[in-house]
């Protein structure tokens, strides 16, 4: 109250009347105790007057002007409508059209999928790959075997570049080595570059699964059995079941 009694003694000292109007000289008393010019717009009650400094827009209660920043509001407190503008997207951002190509790539139902309609999947790079996998009749899904139908030395499981998923051999009384050829064709009895070799003994068996890592043969993917011990000679001996699967 003693400081609002200062301001109008203040007021009265240092705010004459100009030509019989009520405007009020726009100066104030600072803490000083000396008189100061208002800057912008001074007033009191409903009587304003301009100071020295940059002029303050102002505004009436429930009317907008535009050279008033904040929103005035009405007695009461009426809320004001306010209009929103939409802006333009920042660069990149997702619109309608990405997220439908988005929604294009990925397949509408779950199971077995063409290649076409299929979603590639990345495994880590520390190797470990989780999935499950369904079941299907489909022959895409499958790899048909190559097998000799008797007692044999040697099979072409593919004549063309592929890889070798998986290889059964099962010997007989003779005992040998089973050797994976990178070749289109058995070659004849003689020394051999084979890609993979395995000794197996009479009356056993060997059976690979390759599905998780395939071999790849670029030229082609043969299987032979040679009597013997030597990885590098091919002696055929027509004395066991082969059977690859390649792709």
């Amino acid at each position: 109250m003693n400081r609002l009694i200062t301001i109008a003694a203040a007021l009265l000292a240092f705010a004459p009347l100009v030509a019989g109007a009520q405007t009020i000289a726009p100066v104030y008393q600072g803490q000083d105790g000396q008189s100061k010019e208002a800057i912008g717009t001074f007033c009191v009650g409903s009587t304003c007057a301009s100071g020295g400094g940059a002029a303050t827009p102002t505004g009436t209660a429930g009317s907008p002007n535009a050279a008033v920043v904040s929103v005035q509001g009405v007695a009461g407190g009426t809320n004001q409508n306010v209009a929103v503008q939409s802006s333009a997207l920042p660069a990149g951002a997702a619109t309608e059209a990405t997220l439908s190509g988005l929604s294009g790539k990925v397949p509408a139902s779950l199971g077995t999928k063409a290649a076409a309609a299929s979603l590639s999947v990345t495994p880590s790079s520390d190797g470990l790959f989780n999935a499950l996998q369904q079941t299907s009749a489909a022959a895409a899904a499958g790899v048909a075997p190559v097998a000799s139908s008797a007692a044999s030395g040697g099979v072409v499981v593919k004549a063309s570049a592929g890889n070798l998923y998986g290889l059964n051999v099962a010997t007989g009384a003779t005992a040998g080595v089973v050797q994976v050829l990178n070749a289109t064709a058995i070659p004849a009895d003689g020394t051999i570059a084979p890609a993979k070799c395995y000794y197996l003994a009479a009356n056993q068996s060997l059976d690979l699964n390759l599905r998780a890592a395939p071999l790849y043969l670029s030229t082609g993917v043969v299987v032979v059995f040679s009597s013997g011990s030597s990885c590098f000679t091919k002696a055929a001996s027509a004395t066991a079941f082969i059977s690859g699967d390649a792709r």
